[in-house]
């Protein structure tokens, strides 16, 4: 986010703190106590930042940060969307300038054989994957290389039942010997 669009969202924080206050909330609450480090830590969260980094940095404990990020729900979606969309500007630039590098390096063959491979496959694995991402498409493939057959299935199906089918007779039989059941009437009728 760049300076206005900062100063725009501390003004929303701002302005849902004044909110909290004017409905009578708690006077613990870290908005009202502390509002510097209650923006800080909505600013981070909305950033990516993991809870455990954002209590690092600020000292907030967990549950105080879940607190702050339920009370703010609605201003932390904004800030994220905000943070969401720079993002995605600086990608698309970041896109850009990799295409001008690969159309130098493509120029160049000196500059070409002077590149690692390894970083050229990094870098073509890196985008094909947030290619995928961006397209909604899965980033993992996991496939089942050999196809059952109705047959194996059945069979299958078959063992499960009666393991299942062996469990339960097993289970029905523990206890309910008749000697531990005379034992029993005897020790509670006594």
């Amino acid at each position: 986010m760049n300076a206005k669009e900062t100063d725009h969202a501390a003004a929303l924080l701002t302005e849902s703190f004044d909110r909290l206050s004017r409905e009578g909330a708690p006077g613990q609450l870290t908005e009202i106590m502390n509002p510097d480090v209650a923006i800080e830590a909505l600013f981070l969260r909305a950033s990516g930042m993991t809870v455990a980094e954002v209590k690092r940095k600020t000292g907030l404990h967990h549950v105080t940060l879940q607190g702050l990020e339920d009370r703010h729900r609605e201003v932390l979606k904004v800030l994220r969307r905000r943070t969401a969309n720079a993002t995605a500007a600086t990608a698309a630039k970041a896109v850009e300038l990799t295409a001008r590098k690969l159309q130098l390096l493509d120029d160049d063959p000196e500059a070409l054989a002077k590149t690692g491979i390894k970083d050229v496959c990094l870098s073509a694995a890196i985008l094909i994957d947030k290619a995928r991402l961006l397209a909604g498409e899965a980033t993992e493939v996991h496939e089942i290389r050999r196809a059952f057959s109705f047959e194996e299935y059945r069979e299958f199906l078959r063992k499960a039942q009666g393991r299942v089918l062996d469990a339960e007779e097993v289970s029905g039989t523990i206890g309910s010997g008749a000697s531990e059941r005379k034992g029993n009437a005897g020790a509670s009728g006594a």
